[in-house]
């Protein structure tokens, strides 16, 4: 974590510095959660459920917010860590036991299969723009690092404020539009 905090926000005081790292540990393992979440969410979608899966974020948020609580009071900052990360394990235990029910489904990764080979040339395009429109915070944060304190957190507070109202006007609808279009087509 350390060159990769360097490198990303190379204007941050020592102290400052090192509190990113111990908090980088602890909320890096949530990234592979939240795509966990993703996944399982997309499997109860393409069912057509999505009762459950709209509110697993929910009751995940209410968990998050229960923890905060609990563990800021006596960590600090490193307790809104570990509560966010555990807010997000929290929901992939909920939605998990749809893909622990037996004869269900199975893992298998033929990365030779031809329609898998599909799917991976049909992803370059959205990992391509993904990784243009994911690396802008980056880059933000790169330039305030630089600035006076608390310039991160207006940038990260406006992300917020934008990625909901994104999220609020675009997802919704493509979550439910989505699985009947790809059942229309199949």
């Amino acid at each position: 974590p350390d060159a990769i905090l360097d490198l990303t926000a190379p204007g941050l005081p020592a102290s400052t510095h090192q509190q990113a790292v111990q908090i980088a540990v602890i909320t890096w393992p949530s990234v592979l959660a939240t795509g966990v979440v993703f996944l399982l969410t997309g499997i109860y979608q393409s069912q057509s459920r999505f009762g459950w899966p709209a509110a697993v974020p929910v009751i995940g948020a209410f968990a998050n917010l229960t923890l905060l609580f609990a563990f800021t009071k006596w960590m600090g900052i490193i307790g809104l860590a570990l509560a966010t990360t555990l807010g997000i394990v929290i929901q992939v235990g909920l939605l998990l036991p749809l893909a622990l029910k037996k004869d269900r489904y199975q893992l298998i990764l033929n990365l030779h299969h031809p329609a898998v080979l599909h799917v991976l040339r049909l992803l370059i395009p959205l990992v391509l723009s993904n990784i243009i429109a994911k690396s802008t915070p980056i880059v933000d944060r790169f330039l305030a690092s630089g600035m006076p304190e608390g310039s991160i957190s207006h940038l990260g507070y406006a992300s917020r404020i934008f990625n909901v109202l994104t999220m609020l006007i675009s997802t919704g609808i493509a979550t439910v539009i989505f699985p009947r279009m790809a059942g229309h087509v199949a």
